[in-house]
């Protein structure tokens, strides 16, 4: 009978450890992410960058949470390019946006509120509040 080691026979058949990474990164020709235990990266992390380096994720658990992904750097450098292409549109729409809002009324007050006094800005609150105040006694 082979002998196994305390923590192979309390994690039961079927789990991970360091010898199953060489077991998994000579078998690459299998698609999808490879799946791997913190410890089993540390013990083996030349082997899992030798993966990721031929395009295969490398999904790295805690107490089978994912933590991290190592990644080819050319896979990296296209998904922050991704990434910046999202934003760059995002802020494209936010910015047309804001140039449609932005008409000739909305303007001149925008800079007489900031060029306004402390009194007329006094002045202006206190007609504000009037406003609100009859508005409110409408309804």
């Amino acid at each position: 009978m082979a002998k196994t080691r305390k923590h192979d026979r309390e994690r039961g058949p079927g789990s991970h450890d360091d010898r199953d990474l060489s077991l998994q990164a000579e078998s690459s020709t299998r698609r999808g992410p490879l799946t791997l235990t913190s410890t089993m990266v540390r013990a083996r992390l030349s082997r899992a960058l030798d993966e990721a380096a031929r395009g295969r994720d490398v999904v790295i658990t805690r107490r089978g949470i994912p933590q991290g992904v190592l990644v080819a750097a050319a896979r990296y450098r296209e998904l922050l390019a991704e990434e910046m292409r999202g934003a760059n549109a995002g802020r494209a729409l936010a910015d047309s946006e804001y140039a449609r809002m932005q008409t000739p009324a909305v303007r001149a007050g925008t800079a007489r509120g900031i060029n306004a006094t402390p009194a007329e800005m006094g002045r202006a609150a206190v007609r504000a509040a009037r406003r609100f105040r009859d508005s409110n006694h409408r309804n």
